[in-house]
C-alpha cells in the first residue's frame, strides 16, 4: 500500500467513500468509487482466480493540475474538493462527478487513453443560476443520476434544495423540484418547483420517473 492508500484490495484504505459506479468496458472491468475525504476517485478492481485485486487511483493528484474546460489527463488533474456523486453513460463512454466542495459537475472521458477531465458545469464558487452549463451555479452538489435514455443528467443540489437536470444535447441546466434556497417539507401534490426539500443528497431515476 502506497501513502495514496492505493494498493492491494485487503491492505488498500478508503476515507468516506461515497458513490460507486460500475464500468464493464474497461480491461479488467473495475468499480470506481468517489473517496470523498481522500478528494480523489479510485478504481477497483476486483481480481480473479489469477491475480489479486487491486485499488488504484484514477481521478485527483497532489500537486495535479487545474481543471478546465479544455481537458487535462484525469490521474494528473488537482486533488478534487469532495467528490460524490458519480454517473457513467456506457453509450458515450462518460462519467459524471459531482465535486461537492467545488460546486461543479466534472465530466470525465474513459474513452480516450488517458482518461481525461473536464470542467462541465458550475464554477468553483457557489450559487444557484440556470441557463448553459457553463454559467451555470450549483451549492454542494452532491447525487447524479442518468436518464434511462442517457440524455439527462440529474443533480441533487443539495444546499440550494433543489433538484436540477442538465440537458446533454443542449448542455442547459434547468430547475426539476423544489425551490431555491428554501428548505422545508412540503409538497405533496404540489407543483414540483412550488416544493420544499430540506437538503436533497442523493438521486435515483425510475421507470416511470425520478425519486430523490
Amino acid at each position: 500500500m502506497d501513502h495514496l492508500g492505493d494498493g492491494g484490495v485487503a491492505s488498500s484504505s478508503l476515507t468516506a467513500p461515497a458513490s460507486l459506479a460500475f464500468v464493464p468496458s474497461t480491461t479488467p472491468p473495475v468499480w470506481l468509487v468517489t473517496d470523498t475525504l481522500a478528494d480523489r476517485v479510485r478504481a477497483i478492481d476486483l481480481g480473479d482466480s489469477l491475480r489479486p485485486g487491486t485499488v488504484s487511483s484514477v481521478v485527483g493528484y497532489p500537486q495535479g493540475f487545474a481543471i478546465t474546460s479544455a481537458g487535462i489527463a484525469a490521474r494528473y488533474c488537482r486533488l478534487l474538493s469532495r467528490p460524490n456523486g458519480m454517473a457513467f453513460n456506457p453509450a458515450s463512454q462518460e462519467l459524471f462527478l459531482s465535486e461537492t466542495g467545488g460546486h461543479s459537475i466534472l465530466r470525465v472521458s474513459l474513452a480516450t487513453k488517458p482518461w481525461t477531465i473536464t470542467r462541465y458545469a458550475g464554477a468553483f464558487q457557489s450559487g444557484f443560476f440556470d441557463g448553459p452549463a457553463a454559467s451555470s451555479r450549483f451549492d454542494a452538489p452532491g447525487g447524479l443520476a442518468l436518464d434511462l435514455e442517457g440524455q439527462i443528467l440529474y443533480v441533487a443540489d443539495t444546499l440550494n434544495r433543489v433538484v436540477r437536470s442538465i440537458d446533454l444535447a443542449s448542455g442547459q441546466v434547468s430547475l426539476v423540484a423544489g425551490t431555491p434556497t428554501l428548505a422545508g417539507d412540503f409538497g405533496d401534490g404540489v407543483p414540483a418547483q412550488q416544493a420544499l426539500l430540506a437538503s436533497p443528497v442523493a438521486i435515483a431515476v425510475g421507470r416511470d420517473g425520478v425519486s430523490t
